[in-house]
């Protein structure tokens, strides 16, 4: 007898990364900027196991399980993300998905979802579609992606990128287009994984309930994004301590505002022609858990002073709304450790997420209740 638990926590295939293939990330104008990067901190096995233990601890005979074949020695040399992608199909795919099947069936509160190929999805328009996908198994062709991912080999793409000032362009970059696919899929959730990490995402929308710049224009073909270069400084030992906010000023939030923005006089200047202060942090798990000397200095500002970028406003109806931060989870990839999400277990819950709900909120419920108990 074995449980879910234990057949998604399996260590995953030790890879050899010596001829991954470094360069630059791809790029498209449509990919709009972020609002913010900060830490999903609600994303944790504790939670997992509040919310889904009676599923992962339920005993199975071991035929009913669907054991991956051994990743051969010569497919675990990684050179690019068709590489990568091979490996996910024959180890990891074949593990969650067989694990949603099997919790779909235990349960009548999971819904029956799949992670398959991004191309048994489809969406009016759109002729590059995302990697991966999150679809209902038993709605008709095509089906709506409800979790977009997308694949990349560490070579080009790692989360220790925002650490390195020259690298912290590519590090956003797939970023933005696993968020823009998100956009276009009407979904709260994607991520990205490569052969080194998963990396889960969230959208939010912004507290600020002022108006968005797109409102009521038409379609889009391209906008040029705002690409700013991240510049990070260091935390002041004290900081500032921000003045009471009065009854008419939403609730502060962190900004980490771009050094070399143009100096204007915005006092002059309607709401929708000045200058938005973006928030252009990034914070690993790790780097949030233990805050230090070397995180990016911070300072405290009201919404009322930012406007958050609107979202990708397309023909098929995608309503535009003021973007949030985008909220990140980062599993290494082998995770081993006890009590600590493994990549499978990860990518299992994040679809489970995603098959009860995928509207956007500026704040969500805390994870950790069981399913049957939530409110989505």
């Amino acid at each position: 007898m074995s449980t879910l638990l234990e057949y998604l926590s399996v260590v995953d295939p030790s890879l050899d990364r010596t001829n991954a293939k470094k360069g630059t990330n791809s790029f498209n104008r449509d990919w709009e900027d972020l609002e913010g990067v900060e830490e999903w901190t609600d994303f944790t096995y504790e939670n997992l196991i509040a919310m889904l233990g009676n599923v992962l601890t339920q005993p199975y005979q071991q035929h009913e399980f669907d054991p991956p074949a051994p990743v051969r020695r010569s497919a675990c040399c990684i050179v690019n993300e068709p590489t990568v992608t091979a490996v996910l199909l024959k180890w990891n795919h074949t593990i969650v998905d067989c694990a949603l099947e099997l919790a779909s069936k235990a349960s009548s509160t999971i819904p029956a979802i799949s992670w398959t190929l991004g191309n048994h999805s489809s969406l009016r328009g759109e002729t590059v579609l995302p990697d991966w996908a999150g679809i209902y198994s038993n709605m008709g062709f095509p089906p709506s992606n409800r979790v977009p991912g997308d694949t990349k080999v560490s070579g080009k793409w790692n989360t220790d990128q925002q650490h390195d000032h020259s690298k912290q362009e590519e590090f956003y970059k797939p970023l933005r287009l696993v968020v823009h696919y998100a956009k276009l899929f009407n979904t709260r959730y994607a991520y990205i994984i490569s052969d080194k990490e998963l990396v889960c995402i969230r959208r939010t929308l912004s507290e600020y309930e002022g108006v968005s710049l797109a409102a009521g224009r038409p379609a889009r073909i391209s906008q040029a994004p705002a690409t700013p270069i991240r510049q990070f400084d260091r935390l002041s030992q004290e900081p500032t301590t921000p003045s009471p906010r009065t009854d008419s000023s939403p609730p502060f939030r962190v900004v980490i505002p771009h050094p070399h923005s143009q100096q204007r006089d915005e006092r002059y200047l309607t709401p929708e022609h000045r200058t938005r202060v973006r928030q252009n942090s990034i914070v690993s798990i790790s780097a949030l858990s233990n805050m230090s000397l070397d995180s990016p200095s911070l300072l405290l500002s009201s919404p009322s002073n930012i406007r958050s970028s609107p979202s990708a406003y397309t023909a098929d109806g995608n309503l535009d709304v003021n973007e949030g931060n985008v909220q990140i989870a980062v599993i290494p990839w082998g995770e081993n450790r006890p009590r600590h999400l493994t990549i499978n277990l990860a990518l299992f819950w994040l679809h489970i997420l995603a098959g009860c709900d995928i509207t956007l909120q500026s704040s969500y419920p805390t994870l950790g209740k069981e399913l049957t108990e939530r409110k989505f």
